[in-house]
């Protein structure tokens, strides 16, 4: 039986780490010295970096090489988000009547308390329906003291007060001047001057899945 000296052993072992190595390493070059008997050196020559591969050319420059470049698609508008009141909110009792002589909308909505300065009347279209509409907001403000102000105690309260909001749709082509808005013993009026009535309501059932 062959007996091997330790270094012999040793030098064997690393030999057949190299030898398998590069087997999985094949782009690793590897370069081995034996100065001597006692020491064993490797020196590993670095892997060159990737390039990136250059970009694919799209569709439309394929088939047209010459065709201009399309323009960027245009960006939607962002709609503006309304602010969020801590406010209590309150829903108006409203009464709308249509005089068919005058062809005018008359909307009549409770604001007891409310003083002119504290409402106000706007004519807009909704960005998102693109509807005419008449807008109402507006606030009412307590008489009495609350809970915790004042030296008084409150012993009953059954009003609300707060923040209010109303919308009506209007014919598309109303103007400023053809609204009229009146407060009169805490009812707010108004007069919306619609046009001719529509001929039907062109009504459609819509299929629900």
């Amino acid at each position: 039986m062959l007996v091997l000296p330790p270094l012999l052993l040793q030098v064997l072992k690393l030999h057949c780490v190299q030898c398998a190595y590069l087997q999985q390493n094949p782009l690793l070059t590897i370069r081995r010295t034996i100065a001597d008997s006692s020491s064993v050196h490797l020196r590993f020559s670095p892997i060159p970096p990737l390039q990136s591969p250059p970009p694919i050319p799209s569709t439309s420059t394929l088939l047209h090489p010459h065709a201009p470049t399309p323009p960027p698609p245009q960006q939607l508008p962002i709609l503006p988000v309304p602010p969020q009141s801590q406010l209590p909110r309150l829903l108006l009792t409203t009464d709308i009547h249509y005089d068919q002589p005058t062809q005018t909308l008359i909307a009549m909505l409770e604001v007891p308390g409310v003083r002119s300065q504290d409402v106000q009347v706007t004519l807009s279209t909704s960005m998102y329906n693109c509807v005419r509409q008449v807008k109402v907001v507006g606030r009412s403000w307590p008489v009495l003291p609350q809970r915790g102000e004042g030296t008084g105690i409150p012993i009953q309260r059954e009003r609300r007060f707060g923040e209010f909001s109303r919308i009506f749709p209007v014919h598309p082509l109303m103007s400023a001047g053809d609204i009229d808005a009146e407060i009169q013993n805490g009812v707010l009026t108004l007069r919306m001057k619609c046009g001719p009535p529509a001929t039907s309501e062109d009504e459609k059932v819509i299929p629900i899945r």
